[in-house]
């Protein structure tokens, strides 16, 4: 199920890794800034992916010697998306081994029903 996020406000704050929800609208805090968030998404799962984001940032930003927030984002972005497609690829061959069993399932139970019915 894709989920819309539409609206983003930015906010300075020092706190890292807290949520809460007011309103409809959670705030959420990623690299040392709050983010208030608009949308359909459940705001537990907005927490969620805040708190991942803000680990993947914290993570990347703990190998670098110095290092701005847009290079971190931008550095943790690659490394979700390699993360993204490495699965992907994964989910993939997982799925054609499936369907290559089930067709092998669905020419044996063929030949069965063929063979005896003929």
């Amino acid at each position: 199920m894709k989920r819309n996020i539409p609206f983003v406000e930015t906010v300075t704050h020092k706190a890292q890794g807290r949520s809460n929800v007011l309103d409809g609208v959670t705030k959420v805090d990623i690299f040392g800034t709050q983010y208030t968030i608009k949308g359909d998404a459940d705001p537990e799962y907005i927490s969620e992916i805040a708190g991942f984001l803000n680990q993947k940032m914290a993570d990347v930003s703990a190998q670098l010697t110095s290092a701005n927030p847009i290079n971190v984002a931008l550095l943790a972005a690659l490394n979700i998306v390699d993360e993204y497609f490495q699965h992907k690829a994964l989910c993939e061959r997982e799925f054609s081994k499936v369907e290559r069993k089930t067709q092998k399932m669905i020419d044996i139970l063929d030949q069965g029903i063929i063979g005896d019915t003929y």
